[in-house]
């Protein structure tokens, strides 16, 4: 059997690990919390990055798009001047 003592330093053994517990579970809480918000931003900022990337492909066919035809323009214009200062040149060019 135990006596008074050793009853009071197992109740208090009891409060105290009890009142770990609390802590733990109080921490375990917050952190799950910010875990939440850490996933949400996360996937807030990778739906921006896919946006991003959409957007940059959008824009690279476009400059792609205009730099070909700027070299069609460019080319045209040459040949027209090439024509235009010697009429005697007669150019055959194959469009594809």
């Amino acid at each position: 059997m135990l006596n008074r003592q050793e009853l009071e330093e197992v109740r208090q053994e009891i409060l105290s690990l009890s009142e770990k517990y609390s802590f733990k579970c109080v921490e375990t809480s917050t952190l799950e919390d910010k875990l939440r918000i850490t996933s949400q931003k996360l996937k807030q900022v990778q739906q921006q990055i896919q946006q991003l990337e959409l957007r940059n492909k959008q824009l690279r066919a476009h400059l792609v798009s205009e730099d070909s035809d700027n070299n069609s323009l460019n080319h045209a214009m040459a040949l027209q001047e090439i024509t235009f200062n010697n009429p005697m040149v007669i150019i055959s060019y194959n469009y594809y």
